[in-house]
């Protein structure tokens, strides 16, 4: 994860990545989380996702390691965060929602006040560089409940046209990651318009897939 690359996207307003709406996927297979509980996002950014899973009555953590992107989701929220240090995180919490900023990779289930009940994550794994996937893969592990559900919503294209982010992650990864802990259900999928710059380098066909991966 090069965090200068991201904080330069976010300083110049290139976050195209980011959804005004809450992504479809998530509002089809919600019930899939599991009843309200507490909800880790990694990666979250200025997520509307966030409000829709509050809104169905989970409580919130995201991690976010661009300052500028935890500003702007309170301030387009509407909310004064209240802020404190929690090293290494630093914490901005309105009601039912949490972001720590700060490195997602060094989260634990202290920095989170207990075990997550489950994971919703569509940004981290098709942003991290593919060398940390594994590192990521775990770390979401390691924050959840015995039985704790994720549900992934990941990109898939032709990876030899063009380089992310966001990253192309297969079936195949998804199980090399997660199948020697874990059920995973391929839920649902979509096609999706893909980047502007991915679609400049000549890739044109991108598809979006929701799995549900139960912990065991």
């Amino acid at each position: 994860m090069d965090r200068t690359f991201w904080e330069q996207r976010w300083a110049a307003g290139r976050t195209a990545f980011h959804r005004p709406d809450p992504h479809p996927l998530l509002r089809r297979h919600l019930d899939r989380l599991g009843p309200p509980g507490r909800v880790y996002v990694p990666l979250c950014g200025k997520s509307v996702d966030m409000l829709l899973l509050r809104q169905h009555g989970h409580e919130v953590v995201g991690t976010e390691f661009v300052v500028e992107a935890v500003h702007q989701f309170f301030r387009e929220l509407g909310a004064e965060p209240e802020r404190r240090e929690a090293p290494p995180f630093e914490s901005f919490a309105a009601p039912g929602i949490t972001i720590l900023r700060g490195d997602a990779m060094a989260i634990t289930r202290d920095h989170l006040g207990g075990a997550i009940d489950a994971v919703y994550d569509r940004g981290s794994l098709v942003a991290v560089d593919p060398a940390r996937r594994t590192e990521l893969a775990d770390s979401l592990r390691r924050v959840s409940r015995r039985q704790g559900r994720i549900l992934l919503v990941t990109l898939s294209y032709d990876q030899s046209k063009a380089d992310g982010p966001p990253w192309s992650v297969d079936e195949a990864t998804v199980r090399r990651l997660f199948a020697r802990h874990a059920s995973i259900e391929i839920l649902d999928e979509q096609p999706d318009p893909g980047s502007p710059s991915l679609r400049d380098a000549g890739v044109s066909e991108f598809l979006e897939r929701a799995y549900l991966i139960e912990l065991t």
